[in-house]
């Protein structure tokens, strides 16, 4: 059963640290919070994040690649 959460993203994607970050229409990035009831906006832009053990990878509108060491556990 699928359970709906607020928001309004067209990416999303959980890593190792279970963290949660997407983006959406505006390339505005943003993290789910532990409690998984509220959004955090996080600073920047791309149309595409993918946490993992390290850091938060991200692609922007122009195709280059970021990459944000130490983040995925931003609170």
């Amino acid at each position: 059963m699928w359970t709906r959460l607020p928001g309004a993203l067209t990416q999303i994607d959980t890593g190792y640290s279970r963290a949660v970050w997407g983006t959406n229409k505006r390339y505005q990035i943003w993290k789910l919070q532990r409690n998984r009831k509220k959004w955090r906006n996080v600073a920047g832009r791309l149309i595409h994040v993918s946490p993992g053990e390290g850091g938060v990878w991200g692609v922007s509108k122009y195709r280059y690649i970021y990459y944000r060491s130490g983040k995925s556990q931003i609170k």
